[in-house]
């Protein structure tokens, strides 16, 4: 899900034209959000970005 979560957002395309080897929209729609809004998604970030320094 976080896979699919960066490719929107590195594309810009649509929660609902995800490439079908995604999960279902709004599967990727409800994580993203409760991701964010219990700070998670920043954590992930912070890590990724760590990971590739």
């Amino acid at each position: 899900m976080v896979n699919a979560t960066l490719y929107m957002t590195k594309t810009g395309c649509h929660w609902r034209m995800l490439q079908h080897n995604f999960p279902p929209n709004p599967t990727i729609w409800s994580f993203f959000r409760c991701a964010k809004a219990t700070g998670l998604w920043g954590s992930v970030l912070t890590e990724l970005i760590k990971k590739s320094e």
